[in-house]
């Protein structure tokens, strides 16, 4: 499924280029209001992508991000978006926004939902059966399950796999080695 996502920003140029570089990029892109996104229930959208300077924003902001992930475009300095992404925002883009960012914010933001609702689904099934660990999973088997999860995911592709993991390309060849992945069928 198409993943949704609503543009709520002030500047009607910076929108549409938003909304046409999201949707070259395959995602279900529209632009958006404050009064939209407030209005009952919210907007049927998976993620919502907040210019921080639009009037009124503060009072509704953290709300938005209490249900789907946000992003927020920030003319504020760091100490001001450090503050804010505490407060519920995925990420914070700084304007002007670079689309490169802008892209791996987004993927960032859509895959950490996912996992998020992947993991309340989870809770749901654990809850309904009881279930009991031998011992604790350790940091390292997680880590290496994460990492073949994604690899599988994005079918070997490490250069995505290292975006999303927020690492460098070579940091992501090191752990597939340290794991024992091999070092056929992969994509850089």
């Amino acid at each position: 499924m198409t993943s949704r996502i609503l543009v709520i920003v002030g500047d009607e140029d910076l929108s549409r280029r938003l909304v046409e570089r999201l949707r070259a990029q395959g995602y279900a892109a529209a632009a958006g209001s404050l009064a939209e996104a407030a209005g009952e229930g919210g907007p049927l959208a998976d993620l919502l992508l907040l210019d921080g300077a639009l009037a009124g924003v503060e009072r509704i902001w953290l709300r938005l991000a209490a249900h789907r992930p946000l992003i927020l475009l920030s003319e504020a300095g760091w100490s001001d978006a450090a503050r804010n992404r505490a407060q519920g925002a995925a990420a914070i883009l700084r304007k002007p926004v670079d689309f490169d960012d802008l892209d791996l914010a987004v993927a960032r933001a859509l895959e950490l939902a996912a996992l998020r609702h992947e993991n309340q689904r989870l809770h749901q099934c654990l809850a309904a059966t009881p279930v009991s660990f031998q011992a604790e999973p350790s940091l390292e088997a997680i880590k290496r399950d994460y990492l073949r999860y994604l690899l599988a995911k994005y079918d070997g592709h490490r250069g995505k796999v290292a975006r999303i993991l927020g690492i460098s390309e070579r940091n992501t060849y090191r752990l597939i080695g340290k794991f024992g992945f091999g070092e056929g069928g992969g994509h850089g």
